[in-house]
């Protein structure tokens, strides 16, 4: 895996690549519409969803997502609650209490997006982007198409999480559930 840096022009292996035409803008405006009511499938995020809770992490989070009407890609949108030091946000292969391999990562697009939020909590919109075939060529459905991605989610063997500089290997976290 790599982390672009720059230019949003460039082919990017994050599911918010923007390439600046019409048609994205208005899919960024539609993902940024995004709520509990008009999604498709959502992830709940809680330090007690991860696989090694930590009582002590009171934040919380959602992960709205809405398919396409031709399946072709996914729209996406990260709130997050009270979290600290966000560093990635990654959607995950696994069910509930198993650690997967990424399947995508979500935030950050930029390098010096993740190091922004170092050293202070975060409420709000963290991102919100749209899933293409191009963003799975890595990943534990490199190669694949979001076709596949649906198929994964509507199957409860997908989760978010969220990492931060303290908690790597999760701090929040919640599997994709039909809403």
């Amino acid at each position: 895996m790599f982390i672009i840096y720059g230019c949003s022009k460039k082919k990017s292996h994050y599911g918010n690549s923007n390439d600046g035409s019409q048609k994205s803008m208005t899919q960024q405006v539609e993902a940024r519409k995004l709520s509990n009511s008009n999604s498709d499938f959502v992830a709940q995020l809680s330090a007690q969803n991860e696989t090694n809770p930590n009582s002590k992490i009171k934040a919380t989070g959602k992960v709205y997502f809405k398919v396409a009407k031709d399946s072709s890609h996914i729209y996406y949108k990260i709130n997050i609650k009270n979290l600290k030091n966000i560093t990635e946000a990654f959607i995950h292969y696994g069910a509930k209490g198993y650690n997967g391999p990424q399947i995508l990562r979500m935030y950050p697009a930029r390098h010096t997006e993740a190091d922004s939020l170092i050293g202070r909590k975060f409420s709000g919109t963290l991102r919100t982007g749209i899933i293409r075939d191009e963003n799975l060529e890595e990943g534990a459905l490199g190669g694949k198409k979001v076709s596949d991605l649906i198929r994964v989610m509507r199957n409860d063997s997908a989760y978010v999480q969220i990492d931060t500089k303290y908690h790597g290997k999760g701090a929040i976290r919640g599997p994709i559930k039909k809403n």
